[in-house]
């Protein structure tokens, strides 16, 4: 026992699919949100890990200069991460 697809009764109703996002001027809102976001970031994230990795490294004895170096890294990569979500979901609060 096959099922045959339902079809519409009107087949001049279906217009495939309709764009209902916004203007490309909210497109650039966007990322001058997650841009600024971002660059709010970097420097509170990489003085966070490297205020976290100096401190572990003087207690520790060892070397400062790789293990800040991974920690201006790390900080940068954090906050891209971050300052991305934050500048999207700020956007999207401004929108609804």
């Amino acid at each position: 026992m096959a099922m045959e697809p339902v079809r519409s009764a009107d087949p001049a109703s279906m217009h495939g699919s309709v764009h209902v996002g916004g203007t490309e001027d909210d497109e650039q809102k966007l990322v001058r949100h997650i841009v600024t976001a971002i660059a709010v970031c970097i420097p509170l994230f990489v003085g966070l890990w490297v205020g976290l990795v100096a401190l572990a490294v003087s207690i520790a004895g060892v070397g400062y200069g790789a293990p800040l170096l991974m920690a201006v890294v790390i900080g940068v990569l954090a906050a891209v991460f971050f300052g991305s979500w934050i500048g999207f979901v700020v956007y999207s609060r401004e929108v609804d």
